[in-house]
């Protein structure tokens, strides 16, 4: 599970990448708090010469914020920002090993979170394709 939201965040990555044309645009849409912690996090991986791009510096909250500014969205904004958010809140769930699905509500919830981040999924796809 934890690759398939891996794999989400780097089509998020794409799309934005494919957006912004590879400049550092789309930074503008994040606050000034969120810029400088990307800005931080990219001269840490250039420093450990990891860094690819400053989109590969940024986080899922900062790509979640920069997609719903792109008008580009598998639903209305408000439904898109819920549904970016509970895929987040999965993936921090992954991440940070918690017991995401021990009880039967969670577990239903994350199946419910995969299926929204499987439509997403194919939005992203699509819009790469085209």
């Amino acid at each position: 599970m934890f690759l398939f939201v891996t794999h989400f965040e780097l089509l998020m990555s794409e799309t934005i990448r494919r957006h912004f044309q590879e400049s550092d645009a789309w930074l503008k849409t994040l606050t000034a708090g969120r810029q400088q912690k990307v800005r931080d996090n990219w001269e840490r991986l250039n420093a450990e010469n990891l860094a690819i791009d400053m989109i590969s510096a940024s986080e899922f909250c900062d790509k979640r914020q920069v997609l719903l500014t792109l008008n580009n969205l598998a639903d209305s904004r408000k439904q898109s920002e819920k549904q970016l958010k509970a895929i987040e809140d999965l993936r921090d769930s992954l991440a940070h090993s918690s017991d995401f699905a021990l009880t039967r509500a969670n577990a239903l919830n994350a199946v419910a979170v995969t299926k929204i981040a499987r439509k997403w999924i194919d939005h992203l796809t699509a819009g790469l394709k085209q």
